[in-house]
């Protein structure tokens, strides 16, 4: 039997791998496991490795932290951005808007040869340019024979693909978002499989991977999704008992975005209450605040209007922002499937929240509107994006775009999920459905 690595980069892939039954799936047949760590072990996933029963092992961050590699990067995606202009794919920022304009280098890509040469090419140089010795060595006395990464885009990523190749590895890729293939849709280094979210996604990745072979991408859905579909669970006594909660009425969610994103939602969130309770009557409903986990202050808290039946849930994530990094506890996360579960309805600016909101067979309505009712520039981009149009061709994801249809939506939405069959909602969507099975080695 083999020895099986995750890759933890940013903290939250724990959710993937050991939320997930993931790891729990491969002790069961007979594999070691363990967890990769770029930094010292944090208090956090110190809960995941104990109450999991997993080993973890860190590399240290030196080997990672070369200036040469990060002049690479930019390079690359040049080329990749080139052949994507050239093809008239979609392509996607999540700070500004992309410029599509074509230059002289998309020409190039006109034709099919050439994009598979350099393609061919391309992967060879980034195998010279990111090879380390120290790395490889690593990987090695570790004993790993399966690499998991939860991206493939990133130095350290590209780093661990290079050189696991180097020892005959091949990883596993898994795909954290639909949005993924729309900001860098080529894979610089070999692999067994990628999973996507769905058959579009497939198509996406095959079409800018041509040297790779069409059958390592796999439509398996997200893994995340397998921990959120979980109703065994004891927790929702405790959650219903501790934000006081009524089942005899119906319970809106509503997930703020990153404060640094959207500053003033705090506004529009107190304008959605003041309306939500002169159309429902605020004795006739009750509203969660889920708070964004990559929050770095809690001044925007301050200014939402809570009250009996308006309350802002607990934070449970640790966040360290010089090393891009956050975990959620074993306990937050399993608080949150509890939420979803209970919910009516989600509400939420353009956000893939809605998404593990349908998992759970909830429905959602996203608001687009500012607390002026006027349009939202700052989350329109996200609103016309191809990954989140894809999801409002669902009956259950409605958008509000003023406030009058806001009011008229949300009273409508409240009664769907009473009157639904389980699972038709996240069926809507057109996203795989992972089963642990589809993951055996």
């Amino acid at each position: 039997m083999g020895k099986i690595a995750f890759y933890i980069k940013h903290g939250i892939e724990v959710r993937y791998y050991v939320l997930s039954g993931l790891s729990d799936y491969y002790k069961s047949l007979g594999h070691e496991v363990c967890l990769l760590l770029p930094k010292e072990i944090t208090t956090d996933i110190k809960k995941y490795a104990h109450e999991y029963q997993i080993k973890t092992y860190t590399i240290s961050t030196s080997v990672f932290n070369s200036n040469k590699y990060s002049t690479y990067l930019p390079y690359i995606r040049a080329i990749t951005d080139a052949r994507r202009r050239a093809k008239n794919a979609e392509m996607f920022n999540h700070h500004a808007v992309v410029n599509t304009k074509r230059k002289k280098i998309d020409t190039i890509f006109k034709w099919h040869f050439a994009q598979v040469l350099i393609e061919a090419v391309l992967r060879k140089i980034i195998a010279l340019l990111f090879y380390n010795a120290a790395l490889k060595k690593a990987i090695q006395d570790i004993g790993i024979t399966e690499l998991y990464l939860g991206q493939y885009n990133s130095i350290t990523q590209v780093l661990l693909g290079v050189n696991a190749n180097k020892l005959g590895i091949k990883p596993h890729v898994t795909s954290n978002g639909l949005k993924v293939v729309f900001i860098d849709d080529f894979v610089p280094f070999k692999i067994t499989s990628l999973y996507t979210w769905n058959n579009i996604q497939t198509t996406l990745y095959q079409k800018a991977n041509t040297r790779l072979p069409k059958q390592v991408f796999k439509p398996y859905g997200n893994l995340y999704h397998l921990f959120l579909r979980n109703t065994e669970t004891n927790l929702q006594n405790d959650v219903i008992e501790k934000y006081q909660l009524d089942l005899s009425k119906p319970l809106i969610l509503y997930a703020l975005m990153f404060e640094n994103i959207y500053p003033e939602e705090y506004k529009l969130l107190n304008t959605l209450i003041e309306n939500l309770d002169n159309t429902l009557g605020a004795q006739h409903y009750q509203l969660l605040i889920r708070r964004n986990p990559f929050e770095e202050s809690k001044s925007h808290l301050q200014n939402i209007q809570a009250s009996n039946h308006v309350k802002i849930m607990d934070a449970y994530a640790t966040k360290i922002k010089e090393d891009d990094w956050i975990t959620i506890t074993p306990y937050g996360e399993k608080e949150w499937r509890e939420v979803l579960q209970l919910a009516d309805l989600m509400i939420t600016c353009p956000s893939l929240a809605v998404i593990d909101a349908a998992v759970c067979n909830t429905p959602s309505l996203i608001v687009t509107f500012n607390h002026d009712d006027a349009p939202n520039d700052k989350i329109g981009m996200l609103k016309e994006s191809s990954f989140l149009q894809s999801l409002i061709q669902s009956p259950y994801i409605n958008i509000a775009d003023d406030i009058n249809i806001f009011k008229t939506q949300a009273k409508h939405m409240l009664t769907i999920k009473k009157n639904t069959n389980q699972q038709v909602i996240f069926d809507s969507l057109g996203l795989a459905k992972s089963t642990i099975e589809k993951y055996k080695i």
